[in-house]
């Protein structure tokens, strides 16, 4: 298995899957036409991405999971981030949950968002888990954001806007990855992943650990 599986996005380490569709090596079944064109990590295919994806091909859940808390033990706030680049391919879906569920057990908290939604429907109640599924479409974004967090990508703008148990269409903050705002103030905050959980902002509004 590679030394690593998890790498750092800003100050919290995270899954790197190979960007694209499964057809071109990547691991984004569910990518749509736009995401592929607007997506820049698509351009990019490297080692760190390639032994990530083909080790949890390889491995069980439980080795893998053991693997993964052999890295996130050493640090200060135990959260990490789940597909950073790429996403959960189909036949990866219930090895990733087990993978999810055995790491909550140990008081891991994990973010992240996916557009599988197989996936993103069973960890849902996961203790300590707060994945997004991404929703393009605005008119289904309501359905989904009442059960739990929802990304709606803004491609123009490189903002992905955020909802959580909502029941309109409204957003509660935006994420440009570096910057969060807040809707109801319109106030910006530079922020990362750990920033925003530390503060309860963003994809973890309303979020306690367990």
């Amino acid at each position: 298995m590679v030394k690593n599986l998890l790498h750092p996005d800003g100050k919290i380490l995270a899954i790197y899957f190979p960007p694209g569709l499964p057809e071109r090596s990547g691991s984004c079944a569910f990518a749509s036409m736009k995401c592929l064109v607007n997506c820049l990590s698509y351009l990019i295919q490297n080692s760190i991405t390639k032994g990530t994806f083909d080790a949890f091909r390889k491995y069980e859940a439980k080795a893998l999971t053991e693997k993964l808390w052999g890295q996130i033990k050493e640090q200060p706030i135990k959260l990490m981030e789940w597909f950073c680049w790429g996403d959960c391919p189909p036949e990866m879906t219930d090895k990733v949950v087990d993978i999810i569920k055995g790491l909550s057990e140990k008081g891991v908290i994990q973010c992240g968002f996916t557009r599988n939604k197989e996936l993103w429907r069973v960890v849902l109640k996961v203790p300590n888990v707060r994945i997004g599924i991404t929703i393009e479409d605005i008119d289904d974004v309501k359905e989904y954001a009442k059960k739990g967090l929802v990304a709606h990508p803004q491609y123009d703008s490189g903002e992905t806007e955020l909802f959580y148990k909502v029941t309109n269409n409204r957003h509660h903050a935006s994420c440009g990855g570096s910057f969060m705002r807040e809707t109801a103030n319109g106030i910006s905050y530079e922020a990362d992943c750990q920033t925003c959980y530390k503060n309860k902002r963003g994809c973890f509004t309303k979020f306690e650990k367990k």
